[in-house]
Formats: structure tokens, sequence, C-alpha cells
């Protein structure tokens, strides 16, 4: 089976980018969600105080997994194309 290492290494660079896009502002939302202890339910209803510390921590969860996971997905990729190189 011939494989191109750089298409490989193309595609997973592009899964890590997607995941650490997508977690990243996550992140960032989570923690000024969690810092004013405000957070924007709709677009006239905010949660405030300890439920909007909480509906901040849930998001930061998956927002710490997200990013994981695009971690993962870079190192990942790399070690594949150097094996495939």
């Amino acid at each position: 089976m011939n494989q191109n290492p750089i298409k490989i290494g193309l595609i997973f660079l592009g899964a890590a980018c997607t995941s650490l896009g997508f977690g990243v502002p996550l992140l960032y939302l989570a923690w000024v969600g969690f810092r004013d202890a405000s957070y924007p339910l709709t677009h006239t209803v905010q949660l405030r105080g300890i439920p909007a510390r909480i509906a901040a921590c849930v998001i930061g969860a998956f927002g710490t997994i997200v990013v994981i996971c695009g971690i993962a997905t870079l190192v990942f990729g790399i070690f594949r194309v150097k094996q495939l190189l």
C-alpha cells in the first residue's frame, strides 16, 4: 500500500487545528463566564451566580477535552508521518 506521508500529515494537522480551534475559544468563554459569574443563556436571559459558574465549569471541561484531543492528534500525526518517511 503506497501512502503519501504529506497527505496523511495534512489530514492529522487539519484535525488537530480544528480541535484546537474549537477548544481554545470554549476555554476562553468558560473562563470569562466563571470569572464574571455570568453566562448568557439566551439573548434576553443570563445565568448569574452559582448556576453560571456551574455552566462555565461544564463548558470548560468540554473545552479541555477537545484541546487534549487536538494535542494528542497533533502528536500522533507527527509520529505517524515520521514513521512513514
